[in-house]
């Protein structure tokens, strides 16, 4: 069986800690290691997650936004590394759909995968995108320009996020990530299985009731997606060509 380690980073949702740690054990392909990552835990917090047994915890504060939890992926000791947010909670059998399409195709993986749209003269756009994966199931994989929410990779890959400087370093890490894997090392990114019918294969299972609350970014900060077109930008003009563009 190929070697996992599971990250799942914390932030703001302790009520869905539980849910997350206990879906990510129960993989019917099981990681060796569970780690985590919180961003800013307040102290009740911090004392839930002393309570659970983490092979590693790592608490930072402030708040190292998204990158961190890639740079602490890159210690793990495993062939594979997969990263949860705290608004996916898996399906039993996410981490061997993940297995079964990296053989197949493989790449950097997730449950959210997107597609950026061609606006003509405007090139490809962050704000007008297709979806895949929970939020519009498809079956068999399919090819995208990034993924997001639940990840899953080679660990080798994760150096590629880190082989530039970060565009802001508080956003975009997704798209820095699948971006530089491609223009670097060729590797792309597609979005596995997630049968309408079998949520048992979905990376995320509750995306549409915890992906949009208050603590989102998306939602908490005005800036978020103003910042992701300029990292979109930065990249294109680094050399990234989005699926638009290549085909």
């Amino acid at each position: 069986m190929p070697s996992i380690t599971a990250i799942i980073t914390t932030y703001r949702r302790p009520h869905t800690l539980e849910a997350l740690v206990a879906a990510v054990r129960g993989q019917s392909a099981p990681p060796c290691q569970l780690w985590a990552w919180a961003n800013e835990p307040w102290e009740d917090f911090s004392a839930a997650l002393r309570r659970i047994e983490f092979d590693r915890l790592v608490c930072c504060s402030p708040n190292a936004f998204f990158h961190g939890r890639f740079a602490l992926a890159l210690l793990a000791p495993t062939e594979f590394v997969a990263v949860f947010d705290d608004d996916s909670v898996p399906g039993t059998d996410w981490f061997a759909n993940c297995l079964q399409t990296m053989a197949a195709t493989p790449g950097i993986l997730g449950t959210a995968g997107l597609v950026l749209d061609d606006l003509g003269s405007a090139g490809p756009s962050y704000a007008s995108r297709t979806m895949h994966g929970w939020q519009r199931p498809n079956d068999p994989a399919v090819e995208v320009d990034l993924v997001g929410q639940a990840w899953f990779l080679r660990t080798d890959w994760v150096k590629y996020l880190f082989a530039e400087p970060a565009v802001t370093g508080t956003n975009g890490e997704d798209i820095e990530l699948a971006a530089r894997a491609w223009r670097l090392a060729g590797i792309r990114s597609y979005c596995p299985p997630h049968p309408p019918r079998d949520q048992r294969r979905w990376g995320s299972t509750r995306g549409a009731e915890l992906g949009l609350d208050q603590v989102a970014a998306s939602v908490a900060r005005p800036s978020h997606l103003a910042e992701r077109e300029r990292i979109v930008r930065t990249e294109i003009e680094a050399g990234w060509k989005p699926l638009c563009i290549r085909r």
